[in-house]
């Protein structure tokens, strides 16, 4: 259709098109906002999810050098009053 021609008495067939694109860039941008604040808390719940499980690998390792420790002093305290009683 030529420029600035109306389709049967209504506006012109450009600027209905240029509303419909105008609306719909409207309505991506309102919807944006819930999305992205979406994806940075499911960043950052997925972050605290990895340090969490970081903190727990960590006390496990510690726990069982802990329980190496204790079981390496109580076979030597076991070996010591073995000796005393022993002379």
């Amino acid at each position: 259709m030529p420029r600035g021609v109306r389709a049967r008495g209504g506006p012109p067939a450009e600027s209905s098109f240029v509303r419909i694109i105008f609306q719909q860039r409207l309505t991506k941008a309102v919807d944006t906002p819930e999305g992205c604040s979406q994806v940075v808390g499911d960043r950052i719940r997925k972050g605290f999810k990895f340090l969490i499980g970081r903190g727990q690998l960590f006390r496990a390792l510690l726990d069982t050098l802990f329980q190496l420790i204790v079981g390496l002093l109580q076979s030597r305290v076991a070996l010591l009053e073995f000796a005393t009683t022993c002379r």
